[in-house]
């Protein structure tokens, strides 16, 4: 996003591309959850396919806009960056709690993500539309 942006319009970008991104979200597990319910699951899989396609060829569309200034160019040496960042978590403690919390929070939504299907059949009894329903929550 930064590369394809200008500086001083980076912001609003970003805050309308994760409003995007969350309604987009919220909308389309919903309809995919009444699209599942109500169709066959084989048209279902083939109308997502294309979708994919199509997301795909409107991105053969983007053109990067010309620079008014060279971009540095970044090297993929994540080893030295980390060895230089890391030994900050101890200086800052809010940090280093929130790096636990982060850590305990991915590993448990991971597992709801899985066990989620299972509870809403087999616990709640409800058909599997539910399944986007409770999952925006």
């Amino acid at each position: 996003m930064p590369e394809l942006i200008p500086p001083e319009s980076l912001t609003s970008a970003n805050s309308l591309l994760e409003s995007t991104m969350r309604l987009t979200g919220l909308i389309g597990q919903g309809l995919g959850g009444l699209l599942f319910v109500s169709s066959a699951r084989l048209s279902y899989c083939c109308g997502d396919g294309v979708s994919f396609l199509l997301s795909a060829v409107s991105e053969l569309f983007i053109r990067e806009p010309p620079r008014s200034h060279p971009v540095p160019h970044r090297t993929a040496r994540p080893v030295p960056f980390l060895k230089r960042r890391l030994p900050l978590h101890r200086q800052r403690t809010g940090f280093r709690i929130y790096l636990v919390e982060a850590s305990f929070a991915n590993f448990f939504l991971a597992s709801l993500t899985v066990g989620l299907p299972y509870y809403v059949e087999d616990v709640l009894h409800a058909s599997p539309d539910w399944y986007g329903y409770i999952w925006q929550r």
